[in-house]
């Protein structure tokens, strides 16, 4: 009875008085700006003082309201324009061109910035067909799918290759997209191959950045030239991008460019909350304005590819 009695407390009670105490402290110099205007003006009243600064009581008192109502809701119109410019210019160079033809195999690349493995592990190791690879043969479009991992500072690559086959057993699913354990449950099996010299239809890049505060954005641009990497403006997010480009038995051409930039805009009156509450309930750590996250151009990773690679569901696949 002692801990329902106790719990009953930090729920109703002691939470509330907590997180509104927090937003007092945060928002205490912004807080304190109109209460120190309004109680100098019931003061001067008081004190029989008719102007300030040469105006009147009344014409002092709008100015006041004036002030605090700039104080709170233009720094958000400004810090907004800058973030929107900023997120709408990744989308500068986007790009689409469907084939004319239809492809029923891509190679999907991925990079990483670390040296090649010196100890030999198999492809199946280094370049395992993870959830856009799942999703992209569970689609039913596509044939084969080939996972390359490239590691940036030697130039090497690792690829593997990946159908859907039917088998009498599946070897273990658990970790799997939830129609790969449902094709499995009917014996159609992921099956890997060691990569063959098969040039695939087509090429795809998925590259993602993500950088959820300030201080990540920060340490993004810092090292953004050095990965070949956008600079993000103010309030940044994360960004995602899918490049389609012809495979290489085929003349140059991109397919597809497509970016989806997330960001986050400043909710007007300006006030203070802790940063990681926004999207993590807690713990509490650093304040930042109170924001609403948006996202420009939303990305769908599998009918986007499939559309650029002219093999989408209306058309029959071959």
């Amino acid at each position: 009875m002692l801990y329902i009695f106790i719990g009953i407390i930090y729920v109703f009670i002691a939470t509330p008085i907590y997180y509104v105490i927090c937003f007092l402290f945060t928002n205490f110099i912004l807080f304190s700006i109109p209460l120190t205007l309004v109680s100098g003006m019931v003061l001067l009243r008081r004190n029989h003082i008719r102007s300030v600064f040469g105006m009147n009581f009344p014409v002092s008192c709008v100015v006041a309201g004036a002030a605090t109502i700039a104080i709170t809701f233009l720094p958000p119109h400004f810090i907004n324009e800058a973030a929107d410019a900023s997120a709408h210019r990744l989308l500068e160079n986007d790009w689409s061109s469907p084939s004319t033809t239809t492809k029923n195999s891509v190679e999907s690349l991925t990079t990483e910035d670390r040296f090649y493995p010196a100890k030999a592990m198999r492809p199946l190791d280094q370049a395992p067909c993870r959830d856009l690879c799942q999703k992209l043969l569970s689609s039913g479009r596509l044939e084969t799918v080939r996972v390359t991992k490239e590691f940036l500072p030697a130039g090497k690559k690792i690829s593997a290759d990946y159908s859907l086959e039917a088998r009498q057993s599946c070897y273990p699913v658990i970790g799997y997209e939830p129609e790969i354990r449902q094709l499995a449950k009917t014996g159609v099996c992921i099956v890997f191959r060691e990569a063959s010299d098969t040039p695939m239809g087509a090429l795809i890049r998925l590259t993602e950045y993500k950088t959820e505060n300030a201080t990540e954005l920060k340490k993004h641009n810092a090292s953004a030239e050095k990965r070949k990497a956008p600079v993000f403006g103010p309030g940044q997010r994360a960004m995602r991008q899918i490049e389609v480009t012809s495979g290489p038995g085929d003349p140059d051409r991109i397919f597809l460019r497509k970016t989806e930039s997330t960001y986050v805009r400043v909710i007007s009156p300006l006030h203070f909350w802790f940063e990681d509450c926004l999207e993590r309930h807690c713990p509490f750590r650093s304040a930042a304005f109170n924001y609403r996250r948006v996202t420009l151009n939303p990305i769908d990773p599998v009918g986007d590819i499939l559309a650029a690679l002219n093999n989408s569901a209306a058309t029959p696949a071959n």
